[in-house]
């Protein structure tokens, strides 16, 4: 690679920089490397219930299993848990995560099914979207709950939970492919349980800023 430099830079600065640069490549490695474990899981477990969903997307809603959802039967299903229930106001991160996934969900349909799933009502579903303007998303209510509290989007003791769950569909049935578990790991000293980081650009780009992430970490709505 020729070298780099840039107007005025100081002969610190660009030892630092070239130092943080070979982090950021060992970082692409490693990210690299992580995917293709992701990728390579072998089969999880078959999916054990027609779930039952409530189409909010357009209303009245219409009542859809989970085979339903994937729309390119030959493509996985990602399903997103959004934290919204009929006694919890919308998650204000998830929220913020949305906005960037309806954003580019024109693009990643091509490739992958895309579905999210909250414990709200549909109407109360159908009227957030809206109000929100995600038009290329699909939103559906888990009727009777059962899917979240399986694929962990509720907890026990019936907090809801952003989880993200990655599905496939084969001759042998819906089987589960991956969950985000990192939102379950161990805490670890300086270190937010945060699990979709690389699915969340605001995030990405506070990062490359000398102030960092915001101290408060919730994005306004």
């Amino acid at each position: 690679m020729p070298p780099i430099s840039y107007p005025d830079e100081t002969a610190a600065y660009r030892a630092a920089r070239n130092e943080l640069l070979e982090a950021e490549r060992a970082l692409r490695r490693q990210l690299d490397e992580v995917a293709t474990l992701r990728r390579a899981l072998p089969d999880g477990g078959r999916v054990p219930e027609p779930y039952q969903f409530i189409e909010a997307t357009g209303m009245p809603g219409q009542p859809l299993e989970i085979d339903a959802l994937f729309a390119r039967p030959e493509q996985s299903l990602v399903i997103y848990s959004y934290m919204f229930g009929d006694a919890a106001a919308p998650c204000p991160m998830c929220t913020s995560f949305l906005d960037g996934l309806n954003a580019v969900a024109k693009q990643l349909l091509a490739h992958v099914n895309l579905a999210v799933v909250a414990t709200a009502s549909p109407l109360a579903l159908h009227r957030w979207a809206n109000e929100r303007g995600w038009q290329s998303l699909s939103f559906f209510s888990d009727g009777d709950g059962q899917y979240s509290r399986d694929y962990l989007g509720t907890a026990p003791d019936g907090s809801l939970l952003p989880m993200l769950n990655v599905f496939r569909r084969s001759a042998s049935g819906i089987r589960h492919h991956y969950g985000s578990e990192l939102l379950f790991a161990d805490p670890e000293p300086g270190q937010h349980p945060r699990h979709l980081d690389l699915l969340m650009p605001h995030w990405n780009l506070f990062d490359l800023i000398p102030e960092g992430r915001p101290a408060a970490g919730v994005p306004v709505l």
